[in-house]
């Protein structure tokens, strides 16, 4: 297990060192500031979770919880995107690629062609990050609905038993049947008291298929393997910046 505190360390020791200006912003304004907010986020989800376990949730809590739920994940992807095009610009791992040309769309720790050109500069770093390729896989499946479909969201409240299935039926019958606003209102507030809150987030994938998961077991597993890759790019970029 990797030290999130020394590897973000080690990141920022890198800056100084970069010959590329380039490398320089994608590491202190971009993968650095990321890698800190990962690390914020995850510390902020588990102090809500347990908090709230087995409690009424309130608003502002839940609406925190789902905002950071999503920003972890697009931080994850943001900071494994700066990360390639730090080594881009300090390597030139793809020959002549850069933010204005067509080559840009090539420039990503895991894709076949970068992947191919890492391995000539740094056999070790190539074969350490490959060993990642099935968790960004399966990670871009729970990331990419959610960047340009629909958010991943925790809900307020679950029914789990027979009892909270047989109330919500009867009184999301009365809701149905209300003629004023005010009785509508009081009876959406009781309908809304039914169940309690669960530490889970919901995905929808392409298909309109939602899966749920436990919020910090989930965040767990996708940030250990995050903090891997970092350290894996510190180290390399490191040896390389020492070396030459």
């Amino acid at each position: 297990m990797n030290n999130d505190s020394y590897v973000l360390g080690q990141l920022q020791n890198l800056v100084p060192l970069c010959k590329n200006q380039n490398t320089k912003i994608y590491l202190q304004s971009g993968a650095n500031l990321r890698a800190l907010q990962i690390k914020e986020i995850k510390f902020l989800l588990t102090d809500l979770v347990d908090k709230y376990t087995e409690k009424e949730i309130d608003i502002y809590s839940l609406c925190q919880i789902n905002i950071n739920i999503n920003y972890f994940y697009i931080n994850i992807f943001g900071a494994l995107d700066n990360f390639a095009w730090a080594i881009q610009h300090e390597l030139s791992v793809i020959e002549g690629a850069q933010e204005s040309n067509s080559k840009k769309h090539k420039i990503s720790l895991f894709k076949k062609d970068f992947l191919e050109e890492l391995k000539k500069i740094d056999d070790e770093f190539h074969n350490s990050i490959l060993d990642y390729k099935d968790w960004h896989d399966e990670l871009k499946l729970l990331r990419d609905p959610a960047a340009h479909r629909l958010p991943m969201y925790c809900p307020p409240r679950i029914i789990t038993t027979s009892t909270e299935f047989q109330d919500y039926a009867v009184q999301n019958d009365r809701y149905s049947k209300t003629t004023t606003s005010e009785s509508s209102i009081n009876e959406l507030k009781k309908l809304s008291k039914i169940g309690k809150f669960e530490p889970i987030f919901l995905h929808t994938d392409e298909f309109n298929n939602s899966t749920n998961y436990h919020i910090l077991k989930t965040i767990t597993a996708d940030y250990e393997p995050f903090w891997s890759i970092a350290n894996f790019v510190s180290n390399m970029l490191m040896k390389n910046l020492t070396n030459n």
